[in-house]
């Protein structure tokens, strides 16, 4: 296992003003897909854009996200996964240790990330 934190600014696509046709086929397609395909994180969909720092537990051997943590800019942990039905938001990626170096990563020690894992003891209820 490797470990290491870096700083992620979330930026919103550019807004552009849709066609009336596609901005309806747009609305139906947000309400319909929910009650078709669960949400990969939904306890923390909506808080994710607040995350300004990300601890990543990654799987060397296997090229993957094995766990992240979520701090935002207060220095609050907002979020981990998995996590009951939330699968992470870089967990649920496919991106590989190079793609992550591009932000760039600091790494840190596994007990570093153990303290802060252990410590956030959150539950959907709790986390605001």
């Amino acid at each position: 296992m490797i470990y290491f934190k870096f700083k992620h600014v979330w930026q919103a696509p550019p807004f552009e003003s849709p066609s009336r046709f596609i901005s309806f086929l747009e609305n139906c397609c947000i309400w319909l897909l929910p009650r078709i395909i669960p949400k990969a994180n939904p306890d923390f969909e909506d808080i994710i854009p607040q995350v300004c720092l990300w601890y990543i537990e990654y799987n060397e051997t296997e090229d993957y996200v094995e766990r992240e943590i979520g701090i935002d800019d207060k220095g609050q942990s907002i979020m981990k996964a998995p996590y009951l039905k939330n699968i992470g938001f870089w967990c649920d990626s496919d991106m590989t240790l190079n793609d992550y170096k591009r932000f760039p990563i600091e790494i840190i020690s596994s007990e570093e990330f153990e303290d802060i894992w252990k410590i956030l003891l959150l539950s959907p209820k709790n986390r605001k």
